[in-house]
């Protein structure tokens, strides 16, 4: 389960949480490990580190207590380092940039603290980096509306620019700088990068530069060129670089474009259309096989407020599409994350509410992959 604010609510009513996952066999949660979410949140954790270590000392030891495995993500939110040391986000492709080394600092006191905790499975880096304008072309950001959102009252700049968009070079060395901080540290634990799934025209835009110019024959010029399926394993290996040792994806539906539909499809491949959800799975599964890194949904889900039919449909869909693609790891959005509940239009899936159902079929599927393996 994505686990969302189970550190970041900041008391001990997780516990609960803790105790329903262990007792259905519900194995580990990823979560935000960041101190905060927004520059000022950090500048308070940098003024009393002892009470973030505090609570996560509790959270990892009450992990341990009832068997739930953690994959904590370090850097939810990017650009609230960056913002916090007064740099673009640009710097986080600049090696002696303060914004690495305020990463290195906190990734290097996370992983001591914690290599040894056997409720630690792995290490992420941040949440879906790469949706963050990687290589668009000049001119184009402001319409794509892809910058980092702006509140001076948390702490950020009041307006971004050209500097905060990123290319896929600099997150490629962003998050290599990261892995090895972590592997200088922790030799064994999986890395994650806690990406999206790869933009449907990423490697147009990241090898040739362009958004509207296409090069696969039979499609209109105009339009934006949809990657290959080879071009789409190579730019998100390329995007999940060693010493990252998985690839990760995210997974919502789309139908056309809005969300959801029983013809549903997660991204385009050209020339041959609408990829359908186990398509996609199966081109990220095959280009992490040729390079020999597993597979991570990090996020997937189905949340359609006032049609719970179509809902429900939906959600046991793309279960069955994990399952039947034998994904290594994966983990729902969102367990027991009140800010999203069912009446506020939002994910939340809890034992009691109307949700209930995508719990009982998840504890059905880790007991069939259980049965599978013994």
């Amino acid at each position: 389960m994505n686990y969302f604010d189970v550190l970041y609510r900041g008391d001990n009513t997780y516990v609960a949480g803790f105790q329903y996952l262990s007792a259905n066999k519900i194995p580990f949660i990823r979560f935000m490990a960041t101190p905060g979410y927004w520059p000022i949140e950090l500048a308070q954790y940098q003024a009393n580190k002892r009470a973030y270590f505090v609570r996560m000392d509790a959270l990892v030891q009450n992990a341990e207590k009832y068997h739930i495995g953690l994959i904590p993500n370090l850097f939810w939110n990017p650009s609230a380092v960056s913002d916090l040391v007064g740099e673009p986000m640009d710097q986080w492709g600049n090696p002696n940039s303060k914004t690495i080394a305020w990463m290195k600092e906190f990734t290097t006191e996370m992983v001591t603290r914690y290599k040894d905790s056997p409720a630690i499975w792995g290490w992420e880096f941040a949440n879906e980096f790469t949706d963050n304008c990687i290589d668009p072309p000049v001119g184009e950001e402001v319409a794509l509306g892809c910058w980092p959102g702006v509140s001076t009252a948390e702490g950020t700049p009041p307006a971004r620019t050209v500097l905060d968009d990123l290319t896929g070079a600099q997150f490629e060395s962003a998050v290599t700088t990261f892995a090895q901080t972590v592997r200088a540290i922790d030799p064994h634990r999986a890395l994650f990068t806690g990406n999206d799934l790869t933009q449907n025209d990423q490697y147009n835009r990241t090898i040739n530069g362009t958004m509207t110019t296409c090069t696969v024959p039979g499609l209109d010029p105009l339009e934006p060129c949809d990657d290959t399926v080879e071009q789409y394993g190579a730019i998100t290996t390329a995007f999940n670089p060693s010493p990252i040792d998985t690839l990760t994806m995210h997974m919502y539906p789309w139908i056309g474009d809005t969300w959801w539909g029983p013809d549903y499809h997660e991204s385009k491949f050209a020339p041959e259309g609408n990829a359908t959800t186990p398509v996609v799975i199966a081109a990220t599964m095959g280009a992490g096989a040729a390079v020999g890194k597993p597979l991570f949904i990090g996020e997937w889900g189905a949340a359609i407020p006032g049609d719970p039919q179509t809902e429900q449909f939906i959600f046991e869909r793309m279960l069955t599409d994990v399952m039947v693609e034998k994904v290594p790891l994966s983990s729902i959005w969102v367990f027991d994350f009140a800010f999203q509940g069912p009446s506020n239009g939002g994910w939340d899936i809890t034992p009691t509410n109307s949700r209930s159902y995508q719990l009982t079929d998840i504890i059905k599927a880790n007991a069939q992959i259980r049965a599978e393996l013994q």
